[in-house]
C-alpha cells in the first residue's frame, strides 16, 4: 500500500483524500498552515518538509506560487511527486522542473467520460466554442487566488484546464489568436487552419448559476465535474502515465500567446 502526504488542504483537498482512498492508497499526512484543515484521525503537520518524511507519494494542492518549492523538496527526497494545476506559471521555474523525475500534473478533464465523442468531432468540425462562467464572491478576490503575482492570472488559474482541453483536441500551436482580457473576463477566438474556436472565461458574482461547456459543430458538452475525475489521474500516476511537465509546458506555451 502507497503512503500519501496532501500538501494543501484547501477547496480541492477533498477531491484528493477520496482519490488516495479510491486507489487503495494509505493518507498518513495532511500538511496546511491552518490548524482548522485536520483531518480526523490523519496526522497532520504545518512543516511540509516533515509531512513529506513520512509518505512515498506527495500530492500537492497549494497556491500555485509555492508549487516549485514543494516539488523541489520532494524531488529531493525521492518521492513521486502530484501537483495541481498550474505546475508552474513561471518558465524558469519550469526549467527546473523539467528535470523532477516521478513529476505528475493534474489535468483531470481529459478523462471526461465524452472525451472520445469529442475527439470524433473534432477531425471534422470547422467551429468550437467554450464557454466558463463562474460564480465568484468578494471572497474569492480578496485570497490568494485573486492575486495574480501568486495565480499567474484568470488565464493560468482558471483556464489551463479548459485550454489544456482545447489544445487536446485542436493542438497547442498552428493557430492566430485574437482576444481581449481583464482581470475577471477574458474572451477570443483561436483561429486553426480548419477550426475556429471562440472561447469566453468570466467570473462573476451576479449570476446564481455557472457554465462549463464545450460545443463542437453545436454539440455542447458539459464540462463540469459530476464524478471525481482526480480518481482517474492517481490511476494513471499508480501505472506511470500521467500528465508530465513537458506536456504542461504546451499548455504554457500556448497560453503565453492567447495572453499576448
Amino acid at each position: 500500500m502507497k503512503r500519501y502526504a496532501l500538501i494543501g488542504n484547501g477547496f480541492i483537498g477533498k477531491k484528493h483524500i477520496e482519490a488516495i482512498s479510491a486507489v487503495g492508497g494509505e493518507l498518513v499526512a495532511v500538511c496546511d498552515i491552518d490548524e482548522t484543515k485536520r483531518v480526523d484521525g490523519i496526522p497532520f503537520f504545518t512543516d511540509y518538509k516533515i509531512a513529506i518524511e513520512k509518505a512515498d507519494i506527495i500530492s500537492i494542492a497549494t497556491p500555485n506560487d509555492t508549487h516549485t518549492t514543494i516539488v523541489l523538496e520532494a524531488s529531493r527526497a525521492g518521492k513521486t511527486i502530484i501537483c495541481e494545476k498550474p505546475i508552474t506559471f513561471s518558465f524558469n521555474e519550469l526549467e527546473l522542473m523539467k528535470r523532477v523525475p516521478k513529476l505528475y500534473g493534474m489535468f483531470q478533464l481529459r478523462k471526461l467520460k465524452e472525451i472520445s465523442e469529442m475527439r470524433k468531432l473534432a477531425k471534422e468540425a470547422t467551429f468550437a466554442e467554450l464557454v466558463v462562467e463562474m460564480k465568484r464572491s468578494n471572497s474569492y478576490h480578496s485570497s490568494w487566488k485573486g492575486d495574480v503575482n501568486r495565480t499567474g492570472g484568470l488565464l493560468i488559474n482558471i483556464g489551463t484546464h479548459y485550454f489544456d482541453i482545447i489544445g487536446h483536441l485542436f493542438g497547442y500551436d498552428n493557430f492566430i489568436s485574437q482576444s481581449e482580457k481583464t482581470e475577471t473576463k477574458s474572451e477570443g477566438i483561436l483561429i486553426y487552419p480548419n477550426i475556429s474556436v471562440k472561447w469566453r472565461i468570466e467570473l462573476t458574482d451576479e449570476k446564481p448559476q455557472y457554465e462549463r461547456s464545450l460545443s463542437i459543430q453545436g454539440k455542447k458538452f458539459d464540462l463540469v465535474q459530476k464524478e471525481n475525475l482526480h480518481i482517474d489521474v492517481y490511476e494513471d500516476v499508480m501505472w506511470g502515465h500521467g500528465t508530465t511537465v513537458s506536456e504542461e509546458e504546451k499548455i504554457l506555451n500556448m497560453i503565453s500567446i492567447i495572453k499576448k
